[in-house]
């Protein structure tokens, strides 16, 4: 059986879905209100495990979001200088990847926030800031031959990105 839940409140639950129209048509059928356009929509199902976010093909048909990503890579960055630029290369097919700081004992958050951009000698001008306790991730990508560049106010701690690829 599968369950659906459409998210971004509106509340409408799912429950089960053969032959269904598109998640487009879906929305726009259902809720007459939201513009396809200018609203972001996420859907999402239940393995019975774990939340997943689930998409269309281009049939129509319903997929598991960032299925074939069954390798996961951890980097440890020590941050031994203040306001330098880091960078790590992603693996090859990066699915999806989250990034986060740590102290330097890797058991609590980094007390400062950490700045993260994708172009080399950006992070200080033209970054996303990641709060003390916070985190950024992307998922539903296909990156080859990208690196992420960041850097923090202090000159300790440790970045920690998880790729899946």
């Amino acid at each position: 059986m599968l369950r659906l839940c459409l998210i971004e409140k509106i509340g409408l639950i799912i429950l089960n879905m053969p032959g269904s129209p598109s998640l487009k048509e879906l929305a726009i059928a259902e809720h007459d209100d939201i513009s396809v356009q200018t609203k972001k929509v996420s859907i999402y199902g239940w393995t019975g495990f774990a939340k997943v976010k689930l998409k269309t093909n281009s049939n129509g048909e319903l997929v598991l979001s960032g299925s074939g990503a069954t390798t996961p890579t951890i980097y440890n960055i020590a941050l031994t200088s203040a306001n330098t630029e880091y960078s790590q290369n992603l693996p090859a097919n990066t699915k999806k990847f989250r990034i986060y700081a740590v102290d330097s004992t890797k058991r609590y958050p980094h007390s400062d926030a950490l700045k993260v951009c994708f172009i080399e000698n950006q992070s200080n001008t033209t970054f996303i800031p990641i709060p003390a306790s916070g985190f950024y991730q992307e998922e539903d990508i296909n990156l080859t031959g990208k690196t992420i560049f960041f850097q923090s106010p202090t000159g300790s701690g440790n970045v920690i990105i998880v790729a899946w690829s």
